[in-house]
């Protein structure tokens, strides 16, 4: 019990220092640095996530080509991208709906 409780420490210790360094150029500059390190950080982010997605759906696309899997597990697949796609433009519109 001990043993578990003191790797949850260590792990939440990494995270913050982790954290920490990653954070640390976006104070560095005041707060337009901070909104500019957050902007491209998004694009960033955003753009990982697309070249994922497009990766995912080119795999089921090639799996049900092959007759691996049924052209219905694609168009799942598609659902999937869909809604996951859906939250990042969902969550921050329904969040302005609850401030405000």
């Amino acid at each position: 019990m001990k043993k578990k409780h003191l790797s949850r420490l260590a792990l939440a210790l990494l995270g913050a220092t982790v954290a920490a360094l990653i954070a640390e150029p976006a104070f560095a500059g005041g707060l337009s640095a901070g909104t500019s390190a957050a902007s491209n950080f998004n694009v960033w982010l955003y753009a990982i996530l697309g070249i994922l997605a497009s990766a995912y759906l080119s795999y089921k696309g090639v799996l049900a080509w092959t007759d691996k899997e049924h052209w219905s597990d694609f168009g799942y697949g598609c659902l999937k991208v869909s809604v996951v796609g859906a939250v990042s433009v969902l969550a921050p519109w329904l969040w302005g709906l609850w401030v405000n």
